[in-house]
């Protein structure tokens, strides 16, 4: 079987930097309880990392970040996720002494900046998924913005009283999102300013697997099903007519019957260790 290794692989500037604060707000804090507060990237592997080194999970899928604050004893140390946050949290954290580290991804605070900054010429509008914490934390911070919301395929923009918009985008949609989106502001606002879309590395990998040769029959994405460019590379996998996998690691790949296959794509999650990349390569051409 032919592996053909989609690059880049494993994580993003972003991720890598986001797992060092981490880890550098345990060796700062030695003697405090540090806690994570929610999944600060979307990778389970990663999460068992952190928490193998002595840092604690609070699941915002359990209960809202906020609720847990309110509940941590005074002088811990908490880290916020690298897909943003509601900075009113900052306020609280400080009341109760809480040590802030804030990992949140460079390109989910430029979208930000550039919001506030063109705010007074223009109505925001946000291309993102409600219910992700990257938009979610857009619209608590910037609550003026309209929201389009990929998930429901609106045909127009509801909302006609807006001015001229400027329109800024989730970081890990699809191009195929984006581009549905604008065609839908640009009916109902022709003169609409587009800003910032996807991260860079969020482009590149969809970017290399919607450039793929048909010659590749099966596409196996390393990332988790929680991850929005995983499951965004899954999905454009699906409609290339990839026969299309999401796995986590090795172990689930190894579940795979790949009988009949000739040649197999490898790409990955921006939120992926590069050494579970590497041992899932070497397992592919082994077969």
């Amino acid at each position: 079987m032919n592996v053909r290794v989609v690059t880049p692989l494993g994580f993003c500037k972003g991720v890598q930097e986001a797992i060092d604060k981490a880890l550098e707000a345990k060796r700062e804090n030695p003697d405090k309880n540090v806690y994570l507060l929610g999944g600060i990237i979307h990778n389970q592997d990663a999460i068992n990392f952190l928490e193998d080194n002595g840092l604690i999970l609070l699941d915002e899928r359990l209960k809202p970040v906020e609720q847990y604050l309110l509940e941590l004893e005074k002088d811990q140390v908490v880290i916020f996720s690298a897909h943003g946050h509601d900075k009113n949290l900052d306020l609280l954290c400080r009341n109760k002494n809480l040590k802030i580290y804030d990992t949140t991804c460079t390109f989910v605070e430029d979208n930000l900046r550039e919001a506030i900054s063109n705010s007074n010429d223009y109505d925001i509008l946000y291309i993102g998924s409600e219910g992700h914490p990257e938009c979610d934390a857009f619209l608590k911070n910037f609550p003026k913005a309209y929201l389009l919301d990929v998930r429901k395929q609106p045909q127009e923009i509801e909302n006609k009283a807006l001015r001229k918009p400027f329109v800024i985008a989730q970081t890990t949609l699809s191009a195929s999102e984006i581009e549905s989106a604008k065609a839908v502001i640009l009916k109902s606002y022709p003169d609409a300013v587009f800003g910032r879309e996807r991260c860079v590395s969020t482009k590149i990998r969809q970017q290399a697997v919607e450039q793929l040769p048909s010659s590749v029959e099966a596409l196996v994405v390393l990332g988790s099903r929680y991850s929005n460019n995983s499951m965004k590379l899954f999905e454009i996998g699906q409609k290339r007519g990839f026969k299309t996998f999401l796995v986590r690691n090795l172990k689930e790949l190894k579940k795979i019957d790949f009988s009949g296959i000739n040649e197999v794509a490898l790409s990955s999650g921006a939120s992926t260790f590069i050494e579970i990349c590497k041992e899932c390569i070497e397992y592919l051409k082994s077969i």
